[in-house]
């Protein structure tokens, strides 16, 4: 549901959605870092309605997941998709950023190899939260909550992406 914009910094925005647990909330900050939409979701998923897709290129798009992962994959098809300059999610306990190159996205995940990358980045998140548990460096629970986050990381460094975590 679109909502009225809030007047938010995007550092403003960010601390509002660290707090929301119960629904996702989105916000688009234009080039000039103005908040030009926001959006409510429900727990699971917020979406931008077609009629406003136009605002979404060259924007820095932030947007909470209360589940506390990172990037789903829905979130970088429609960064891909829309141009988005710069993509963020927030838990609450940090954010989880990933900037377009310069030279804009060069991802397609209807590519093969891409997708085979994607499941290979899986395997090596995988292996490597296997192994912290095993040494008692991380816990399940702890594994689990940044599996995504791992795997994204091993990804985005394959495509010489910047992807970071923020903590709160």
């Amino acid at each position: 549901m679109i909502q009225p914009t809030d007047g938010k910094s995007l550092g403003e925005a960010e601390i509002f959605l660290s707090k929301q647990q119960e629904i996702e909330f989105l916000y688009v900050f234009d080039e000039k870092d103005t908040q030009v939409l926001k959006i409510q979701g429900n727990y699971e998923t917020v979406s931008v309605p077609i009629s406003h897709t136009h605002l979404l290129k060259n924007a820095c798009v932030t947007h909470n997941h209360p589940q506390g992962s990172s990037f789903s994959i829905q979130d970088i098809q429609r960064a891909v998709e829309y141009d988005i300059k710069e993509m963020r999610v927030v838990t609450d306990t940090c954010v989880f950023v990933v900037t377009r190159k310069k030279a804009g996205w060069d991802i397609d995940f209807r590519d093969e190899n891409t997708l085979n990358w994607l499941e290979e980045s899986k395997t090596l998140a995988r292996d490597k939260l296997d192994k912290e548990i095993s040494q008692n460096i991380i816990s399940l629970y702890d594994a689990h909550k940044f599996f995504d986050s791992f795997v994204w990381s091993i990804f985005f460094f394959n495509f010489g992406y910047e992807y970071k975590k923020i903590n709160l």
